[in-house]
């Protein structure tokens, strides 16, 4: 089972989810990988692929195109990620 996901919002944005002990917890990067915001939603009974539409409602967004990431897409954003690592620890 997935636990942990990322799209690109717009071309512009990346989000990185991850279903953690009762939450979703996500992180906004810029185009640079540079964090932007960090937050985190209690599940509610919702599975992680829910979790793309709830993070986006919960902060007003339209997103018009989304992409989400491949696994080779994944590590080349995870190497290039401001912080990757810490920005998880919430």
């Amino acid at each position: 089972m997935e636990s942990q996901v990322a799209y690109v919002l717009n071309a512009r944005t990346y989000l990185y989810i991850i279903d953690f002990e009762g939450f979703f917890e996500y992180t906004f990067y810029n185009d640079l990988c540079k964090v932007t915001e960090v937050g985190k939603i209690a599940k509610n009974g919702h599975e992680l692929h829910d979790a793309l539409n709830l993070i986006c409602k919960s902060h007003q967004l339209t997103v018009a195109h989304v992409h989400k990431l491949s696994d080779e897409e994944f590590r080349v954003f995870a190497q290039n990620a401001d912080d990757y690592e810490w920005v998880n620890v919430l």
